[in-house]
């Protein structure tokens, strides 16, 4: 007798034969489901790293770096703390140097860097959150604007020289002080979720803390509610070049340098931490710089070099 584990020779011989048919059919067809799929896949990489070094290409032949290098930026995150205060960016044509080592190998090894960045201590521009009993849960940040202005490089001793990137959104009048702009993008130090979670008692502040969040719990003591944060981490925001009518260039606002046109990074928080918020990096780039080309194409949640590396 046959060796029938799986009792096919009950449905008789006509029908025996089809289902030993769609059982060799089945494994073969999981397999060519596969293979598609790898082809689609490595088709989709082929395509990302084809778009962003196209625009290392184009960056290096051009002159954009060039016209990053020609001037000079300030930004100023309002409300501010007084008349006057305005912070200088620093131009910058250095990488970060993990990533430029892992880029040897492509195109991307010949990108040049050309953009603007403030990196100075950020403390004493935005709230501080104490993610725990004393402020969760604390809601969303306040509402802050940054303000971004240009001027020649060779005219950058002279205050008055800056004039402001065209097409700022406007800023709640409410929140600023008289002497403030009115105009600039619009950004929190930190965002508040609440998470549904199965738990009951006291059980709930553990499961809470492996989300990385805060237990609230109600007046019963039974129920609450599990609070997460992301805080802020980097701005950067995207700039073209323009000319007005009589020739004269000016640098207009392109939305955010992150997936989906984002102004805005931000990471995790872990519970029981007071953030300061010290070391939040703000930079403004071309909107043909590569490494925007490649935060669109990796999205708003990667950073530069891990976008970068994954699409060698």
């Amino acid at each position: 007798m046959d060796y029938d584990p799986f009792n096919v020779n009950q449905f008789g011989e006509k029908y025996r034969k089809w289902l030993k048919v769609l059982m060799l059919a089945v494994p073969v067809l999981l397999l060519l489901s596969f293979i598609f799929f790898l082809i689609s896949f490595a088709s989709s990489h082929d395509s990302e790293v084809k778009s962003i070094n196209t625009s290392v290409d184009q960056w290096n032949s051009g002159a954009a770096a060039d016209l990053m290098a020609s001037i000079r930026m300030m930004m100023k995150v309002l409300p501010s703390p007084g008349h006057g205060v305005v912070d200088r960016m620093t131009y910058r044509n250095t990488e970060d140097l993990v990533w430029k080592a892992n880029s040897v190998q492509s195109e991307l090894g010949t990108y040049r860097p050309s953009f603007h960045a403030y990196t100075n201590d950020t403390s004493d521009k935005f709230p501080t959150l104490a993610f725990n009993d004393q402020m969760v849960p604390v809601g969303l940040s306040q509402e802050k604007c940054v303000y971004f202005s240009w001027a020649p490089t060779e005219n950058s001793d002279r205050p008055l020289e800056y004039e402001a990137i065209l097409g700022l959104p406007p800023c709640p009048l409410s929140q600023l002080n008289a002497h403030d702009p009115h105009i600039g993008i619009h950004i929190h130090a930190w965002t508040q979720k609440e998470l549904d979670i199965n738990c009951g008692g006291k059980s709930c502040v553990d499961s809470c803390r492996q989300l990385r969040g805060w237990w609230v719990f109600s007046k019963d003591r039974q129920s609450g509610t599990c609070y997460v944060y992301d805080l802020l981490d980097t701005i950067c925001v995207k700039i073209k070049h323009t000319k007005d009518r009589f020739g004269k260039s000016k640098f207009a606002y392109d939305g955010g340098c992150f997936g989906g046109n984002q102004t805005e990074k931000y990471f995790h928080g872990d519970p029981g931490v007071v953030y300061e918020f010290q070391n939040v990096t703000v930079e403004v780039r071309l909107s043909q710089d590569p490494y925007v080309v490649g935060m669109g194409v990796a999205g708003p949640e990667l950073g530069f070099s891990t976008s970068m590396v994954s699409l060698m």
